[in-house]
């Protein structure tokens, strides 16, 4: 007997995937709906509010709220990567459109090649320099 095209089955295909950012995107959308109406109270960090040290991601909520009011600096002010949660949430929102789907070129490749290297490594970059940022902000460098 032939062995399966497919190494494994149980793997989530492009659809899986983008069902979830899809659904993250409605989340995202959702709690952005319910914000005007929800008291005042600020989402504190865990690392901060037990050690006092700020994470990377501190002022994600802020920066991204700033970002969707239009206040590009000062979004970019409370964490750089608020823009790119908005620019991701924005696309999600856009990929839920009915668009025309192109039709594959015959022989097209449909598998994934593997990352390189620099694309693995970029975001834990990414998070260090977010860390460093959050430190020198709150004053800890």
């Amino acid at each position: 007997m032939a062995p399966s095209a497919r190494a494994d089955p149980r793997a989530p295909t492009a659809p899986d995937r983008w069902r979830d950012l899809r659904a993250f995107g409605v989340l995202v959308g959702v709690g952005a709906a319910a914000l005007p109406w929800l008291p005042e109270v600020g989402v504190t960090c865990p690392l901060r509010r037990v050690t006092g040290v700020p994470c990377p991601f501190c002022g994600m909520t802020t920066g991204t709220i700033e970002a969707l009011n239009g206040d590009l600096v000062a979004s970019v002010a409370a964490n750089p990567a608020a823009l790119v949660l908005t620019a991701a949430m924005a696309w999600a929102w856009l990929r839920l459109l009915p668009w025309p789907r192109r039709s594959r070129a015959p022989g097209a490749r449909t598998g994934a090649a593997p990352l390189p290297l620099p694309v693995r490594v970029a975001p834990w970059v990414a998070l260090g320099v977010l860390w460093i940022f959050q430190l020198a902000r709150y004053d800890f460098v």
